[in-house]
């Protein structure tokens, strides 16, 4: 029998993982969002822009943003219908809030469960 084939992510070095699901196409981020991620992350919201289906980016796993990358999500928010799901009681949360990407993001945080 062979043995569990598991993924593992950096916390470090972002993951993009996209799925389609039956509304929306849905972008998984795991990790940071800096300088050296930006250009992948705008490339990756792009390549799962389809056929004007809404795309989902969901930073529930991510760990770091920056302005550039709020800037990213706010550019293809004006190009896709975009929403961006972030963990409740986040940094991502925090750093929204701050940016009042409320006012160009169609946003919305859900309860992570926290191991014990």
């Amino acid at each position: 029998m062979e043995p569990l084939k598991t993924q593992t992510y950096s916390l470090n070095q972002p993951a993009f993982v996209h799925d389609s699901q039956a509304d929306a196409e849905a972008l998984h981020v795991y990790g940071e969002i800096d300088l050296a991620a930006e250009r992948e992350f705008e490339s990756m919201i792009e390549k799962v822009a389809v056929d004007g289906r809404p795309i989902v980016i969901d930073l529930t796993a991510c760990t770091y943003i920056d302005s550039c990358a709020i800037h990213i999500l706010q550019r293809a928010s004006t190009r896709h219908d975009v929403r961006v799901v972030a963990a409740e009681h986040s940094t991502i949360q925090r750093v929204f809030q701050i940016a009042g990407a409320n006012e160009f993001l169609e946003l919305a945080y859900r309860p992570v469960p926290h191991i014990a």
